[in-house]
């Protein structure tokens, strides 16, 4: 697995970690740094740093296996930073604000809402 580096928590979130590619799998999750009642918020970005997609996932490492095996941006990452909030109605919130704000490459379909 990658080395974690411990980030600054954006507020509202409990804690903040990023990981450089490879990505963990879903086998290899470290399930103490999303804990069980938690939401994280993640940011995928490219090798020169262009934000390519941002998504939300109480369990980060199941849902990038997906992203593995059907998002085309999935090669281009090489680095994530996430975000842990303590519920998903905040993770949710902060989802959105990334989207619209920040306007990632990938995230086509979520720019409006």
């Amino acid at each position: 697995m990658p080395t974690t580096e411990v980030c600054g928590a954006v507020e509202g979130a409990v804690r903040a970690f990023a990981l450089p590619a490879p990505f963990p799998t879903a086998s290899a999750t470290p399930h103490d740094l999303v804990r069980p009642h938690e939401t994280a918020v993640y940011r995928f970005y490219d090798v020169v740093g262009d934000l390519l997609y941002v998504g939300v996932s109480w369990n980060p490492f199941k849902r990038w296996a997906t992203h593995r095996h059907r998002a085309q941006w999935f090669v281009q990452a090489r680095r994530v930073l996430v975000d842990v909030y303590p519920s998903e109605r905040d993770a949710l919130r902060v989802e959105r604000e990334w989207i619209r704000n920040a306007k990632p490459t990938w995230n086509v379909r979520s720019r409006t809402g």
